[in-house]
């Protein structure tokens, strides 16, 4: 019998050991604003297979006790929802990456064209002054 060692690296990036990652508030507001956005979503997609709000979860009776607006869960209930979001910014963040809102109104790939022509224009003004 061959016994093999392997070292593994995880890739996890521990975030919740990691205490001065934390989120800048806009981010915190656009994580409880996707919490929102998730369980609406979440409530919407159930209400269309049958569900209704219930006491407690029936599977077979189709009820289930969050199926209700997002602002009447407990906090409890909302951190449910806002914990991954937060986590995965915060796992972002920790790996360099930056988060920024696109200009109100504009689509990223607008967005991403209007900075290339800017570029564009740019150089050739640095050209024409050669």
């Amino acid at each position: 019998m061959t016994v093999h060692a392997f070292a593994y690296t995880s890739g996890l990036i521990l975030t919740l050991y990691f205490p001065s990652i934390a989120l800048p508030d806009k981010l915190e507001q656009f994580a409880n604003k996707y919490a929102e956005h998730s369980h609406e979503k979440w409530s919407a997609e159930k209400v269309l297979l049958g569900w209704k709000y219930g006491d407690g979860v029936d599977e077979k009776a189709k009820i289930h006790p969050q199926l209700r607006i997002y602002k009447a869960l407990t906090e409890k209930e909302k951190e449910i929802y806002r914990w991954p979001i937060r986590e995965s910014l915060k796992s972002f963040l920790a790996m360099s990456w930056s988060i920024d809102r696109t200009k109100d109104g504009e689509s990223m790939s607008l967005q991403r064209e209007n900075e290339k022509m800017r570029k564009i224009s740019q150089a050739s003004q640095v050209q024409g002054k050669e």
